[in-house]
């Protein structure tokens, strides 16, 4: 099905083509009136200028003709520019307004380079600028999305999970774990960067408040890792901008009693060293309620354990970070940083247990209190090299990256034996505990080579990763006050993963379309040594990972894309192990030897169009997963359910996502998106036939409301549908949001107030069924929450936005256009 949708793109997309516009410098150009300019935006130091402004006036009359912002390369291009004469001026906050005059677009010059253009910092401090500008929540790229997180006031004082509950493709559920278009595997990078811990864990540790952006890349190319099969989440720091020192401090609270603060700081001591640093400290708390009914079906009786729990349960993380910049020559440039942190999770609680038969017999009843506390602790350190040559586009970077950590977990649960009202009729309770401990390290090397051509940009490099875990798992029961081990359940394995990989990529522009292609070779040495098992499970296996990416551009307020990649999802030591580790006394997880990497091929189809103050984009994708790994559960004679994870033959998903922003009014933006798919299962899961198949959709809206007194005021609200699983089906759920922001003195200080869930529609209400069984789950959290946030500016310290009322008008008219 793959090859014949990218037969039609390109059929499209050629039909598409006006004779004469394809190219600009040549006689077409003369021939439609139209010209391009283009350039380059730097700051002292030879950096790259991301986000700068750029607009473009016409001389006679200064009326705003078109507009753009630089990319990361600090690059920027306005096409289809009329036959005339103009100014342009490019800004940026913090620095001084650079305009550059009398620019003649006409038959013999339709091509305008101006070359690199330097701005220069401004000689009076702008301290603690915010941006107040109406920009869009949510902006598209040709291969990403970006969240623009200083938009959501609803996530202040949280974390990055709280900002991607109201994105477009991502689902978030009521303990925090994040989901990219219904799967839960894909990649986190900060800065670009491999993130010590995985998916919502890594997510769940990093502040809102120091965010900028946050990059959705559902279609990577080949330059990236092919890991995640959903795609991958870029978590953009905030930048520091400026002279000398500046920074920022934040601190917030809430009535379930989290708490979150740190302070970012850079330390500029020339225009070649830049020194930064931050410190981050967060305890999140948060209350939960649930029940487990399960029916298990013997030969001639039914088996019933009916649970109901109260949790406490908290996150808590601190981090501290430090890096420097330095600039060797006018080409090249090295950085240095490093960190070490925790990352925390406790649960205390209590589950009240009856267990019966149908038939009727005697009832039996137990009261659980459980202690459970797992602890990471972690430290890395990135080297980076950066040269360039003849051209910006030239380059060569190389990175180093190593990080290592340890961690235990510890779960301890008392068990009562009581009566139908849960009064203790057996003195003393039975105790056992789990106890796991483990520690792992991971060395990451990278190449990248960069090199333009007559016609487009060739890239290539080399990656290779290497990860070793070793883990250890003991179950004791108590006895006359003491810690007996188990001799039956004592675990040691070792996990170790080697992965060399080759890429190369092109990118040009052929019949008036921009395309990038990609091709990534992988190969893979794994090995699980199981200790108690006396067993190694080894593969060694080489991958290839195709990648395409289409744009046409029809004019500034039309634009088709298109794009293709292949992903993997290598199971983990914890999937792999078969060693069977209990959670409490009516469950165990076990992992599976056997399991395979799953293969998606994704594909995806996008228009994005601009009408006066509005912009709609509407997505259509598919993507096929092959060997897709997924948790089953199952039934035992006694009362123990097994967790386990397998492999499904083929999952498929295809849909559509719609993104609407509009503004009725300067001080009122409406942000609507929404999703629609079809998602099907077929394969083998615990020894049955499963084909299931089911419509799902998601929607959300977010309304901004801007005052004149520097009062923002947000409401927020989302629908997750119904959805199908392998073994069973998840309920819906409905959840709403509200925020208000007040800016004082000057913006350097900016406090939030923010009530989460105001309806207590959050939840999760699963039936899951089996060979022998039926689940009921529930749960839901405290709800509704209020949090307290402050910040303040120290300096210059922002995100590099806009700010002021005449700088918001231009931007606006901007916006209008692109």
């Amino acid at each position: 099905m793959g090859k014949y949708v990218f037969y039609i793109i390109i059929g499209l997309l050629w039909s598409s083509k006006v004779p004469g516009q394809d190219n600009l410098k040549g006689s077409g150009s003369e021939r439609t009136g139209q010209g391009i300019i283009e350039g380059e935006v730097f700051v002292a130091g030879d950096k790259p200028m991301e986000y700068a402004n750029v607009a473009l006036y016409k001389s006679g009359d200064s009326s705003l003709v078109t507009g753009t912002v630089t990319n990361t390369e600090g690059k920027f291009e306005l096409k289809e520019i009329p036959f005339g004469r103009y100014h342009l001026n490019v800004d940026f906050i913090g620095f001084k307004k650079k305009q550059i005059s009398d620019i003649v677009i006409n038959g013999k010059t339709p091509h305008q380079d101006l070359g690199k253009l330097i701005l220069q910092e401004t000689s009076q401090s702008i301290e603690g600028v915010e941006v107040n500008a109406n920009r869009p929540q949510v902006s598209y790229q040709v291969d990403k999305k970006v969240i623009h997180v200083d938009q959501d006031y609803t996530a202040q004082g949280g974390s990055a999970v709280q900002v991607l509950e109201n994105v477009p493709s991502i689902q978030v559920d009521i303990e925090g774990n994040v989901e990219l278009r219904g799967s839960s595997n894909f990649r986190v990078l900060v800065d670009g960067k491999p993130s010590v811990l995985d998916g919502s864990e890594a997510l769940q540790q990093i502040p809102a408040g120091m965010i900028e952006n946050i990059e959705i890349i559902t279609n990577p190319s080949a330059k990236y890792d092919p890991e995640g099969t959903a795609g991958i989440i870029n978590v953009i720091i905030k930048e520091r901008r400026g002279s000398g020192l500046n920074g920022m401090v934040r601190a917030s609270g809430s009535t379930s009693g989290s708490l979150e603060g740190g302070i970012n700081l850079n330390y500029s001591l020339t225009d070649r060293l830049n020194l930064t640093t931050n410190l981050n400290y967060r305890d999140f708390r948060f209350d939960m309620k649930g029940a487990d009914e399960r029916q298990t079906f013997g030969r001639d009786t039914i088996s019933n354990i009916d649970q109901h729990m109260e949790n406490a349960m908290n996150r808590k993380t601190y981090s501290f970070e430090a890096g420097l910049d330095y600039s060797i020559t006018k080409s090249s440039s090295v950085s240095l940083s490093g960190g070490l942190g925790s990352f925390g999770f406790g649960r205390e609680g209590t589950v009240w247990t009856e267990i019966y038969t149908e038939p009727v017999s005697n009832r039996a009843y137990d009261m659980t209190k459980s202690v459970f506390d797992l602890e990471n602790n972690y430290y890395d350190i990135n080297l980076n090299y950066h040269k360039w040559f003849d051209s910006k586009e030239h380059t060569l970077n190389t990175s180093l990256y190593y990080s290592g950590s340890e961690n235990k977990d510890i779960n301890t649960s008392k068990i009562f034996q009581t009566d139908d009202e849960w009064e203790q009729i057996i003195t003393g309770p039975s105790s056992f505990r789990t106890n796991e401990t483990g520690n792992e390290d991971q060395v990451r090397a990278k190449i990248d080579y960069s090199l333009p051509t007559s016609t487009g940009k060739l890239e290539a490099g080399y990656q290779g990763r290497y990860r070793r875990q070793n883990y250890n798992y003991t179950l004791q029961n108590q006895e006359n006050g003491q810690w007996i081990n188990d001799g039956d359940y004592l675990n040691e394995a070792d996990f170790s993963r080697w992965i060399q990989a080759l890429y190369t990529t092109y990118s040009g522009k052929m019949i008036g379309v921009d395309f990038q292609i990609g091709l990534r070779g992988e190969y893979t040495d794994r090995l699980l040594e199981q200790q108690a098992l006396d067993e190694d499970y080894r593969i060694h296996r080489f991958d290839v990972f195709p990648s395409m990416h289409l744009t046409k551009q029809f004019s500034q307020k039309d634009q088709v894309f298109a794009s293709y990649s292949r992903r993997i999802n290598r199971p983990g030591s914890w999937y792999l192990d078969p060693f069977k580790r209990y959670r409490d006394q009516y469950n165990a997880r076990t992992g599976n030897p056997g399991l395979k990497p799953e293969y998606t091929n994704s594909y995806e189809l996008g228009y994005k169009k601009i009408f006066g103050k509005s912009s709609a984009t509407l997505e259509a994708y598919h993507r096929n997963t092959d060997n897709g790994i997924t948790r089953t559960q199952q039934a035992t004679e006694g009362e123990l359910m097994i967790h386990t994870v397998e492999n499904i033959q083929e999952e498929i998903s295809t849909g559509l996502e719609l993104s609407f922003n509009t503004s009725f009014y300067k001080w009122w933006n409406i942000n609507l998106n929404g999703s629609f798919y079809r998602y099907s299962i077929s394969g083998d899961v615990v020894e049955e036939d499963v084909l299931q198949a089911g419509n799902q959709w998601n929607a959300r809206y977010n309304n901004v409301f801007k005052l004149p007194t520097g009062t923002r005021i947000q409401l927020t609200g989302s629908y997750r549908g119904p959805t199908i699983t392998p073994q069973g089906e998840r309920e819906g759920f409905f959840t709403a949001n509200a925020a208000v922001k007040q800016s004082l003195i000057k913006d350097k200080l900016s406090l939030t107030v923010n009530g989460m869930d105001l309806f207590q529609g959050r939840k999760r209400e699963m039936m899951l069924s089996g060979s022998g069984f039926e689940n009921y789950v529930f749960r839901q959290r405290e709800a509704p929450v209020v949090s307290f946030s402050i910040s303040y500016t120290i300096n210059n310290y922002q995100n590099g936005r806009q700010n002021g009322d005449e700088r918001e008008k231009e931007y606006e008219g901007i916006e209008q256009m692109f």
